[in-house]
């Protein structure tokens, strides 16, 4: 696979050639949801499911904005980099969400706990059709749709137009990923977000597009937050 994610460094960059137009001030976008959500959890120390509706709203602020900016600029596709999902995208989203659940939880687990970080988790319970879909929005339809277009979609595409090796533009991405979980989740929770980033990061280098890392992230998020909560909550 690694020399496979090597392979497309020219299409990949002949994808995205065209945003090096963009002001390096753009990547700071990535950023803005997670930003916003940690002044108002910090400053007003809200409640659930307060916290969820701010991330989500300033997501899809963001995500709006971007778009109509690069839709003016004719630069959308490079970013937006979505196609119909195809049979291979579903095997190689559901084999990495597989490995993401037995592979990177586990090794992150007893990585953190080895140096002392154990991992935090937000505390919230699902116990009404209204918090249900509270948690439902913010974390199956907004964060990895949000997520994977700032992060894998801008700022992989970004770099790797600016010149930047592909790889080397998905680590620095990665990290950036990693660390807008510190708050909710403490350093365990960025070093297991290392591990599991890896995953759809590779999976857009690899296949040229956002679907299968989404999917992915699709698949994380609804057993992390709606289906494991709710299984819980029943005994």
């Amino acid at each position: 696979m690694f020399r496979e994610l090597s392979m497309p460094s020219e299409l990949l960059r002949d994808k995205v050639r065209r945003l090096s137009r963009l002001s390096p001030l753009y990547m700071l976008l990535v950023f803005v949801p997670s930003l916003l959500t940690t002044v108002y959890w910090g400053v007003w120390s809200p409640r659930f499911p307060d916290v969820f509706v701010v991330y989500a709203l300033s997501s899809w602020i963001t995500v709006a904005a971007l778009y109509a900016r690069l839709r003016r600029l004719s630069l959308s596709q490079e970013v937006f980099l979505f196609t119909r999902p195809q049979p291979r995208d579903w095997m190689l989203a559901l084999a990495a969400f597989l490995i993401g659940v037995f592979g990177a939880y586990p090794i992150a687990q007893l990585v953190s706990t080895a140096l002392g970080v154990p991992m935090r988790y937000v505390e919230f319970s699902i116990t009404s059709i209204e918090s249900l879909l509270t948690v439902f929005f913010y974390s199956v339809v907004t964060a990895p749709f949000a997520e994977e277009i700032l992060f894998r979609g801008l700022g992989v595409g970004y770099l790797v137009a600016r010149g930047v090796s592909p790889l080397l533009s998905g680590a620095l991405t990665l990290v950036g990923f990693a660390f807008i979980h510190l708050p909710p989740y403490g350093l365990g929770g960025v070093l297991f977000i290392l591990l599991w980033g890896t995953l759809p990061t590779m999976l857009r280098l690899w296949r040229n597009s956002l679907t299968p890392g989404w999917l992915m992230h699709v698949m994380n998020n609804l057993l992390v937050y709606i289906l494991l909560p709710l299984s819980f909550q029943a005994f």
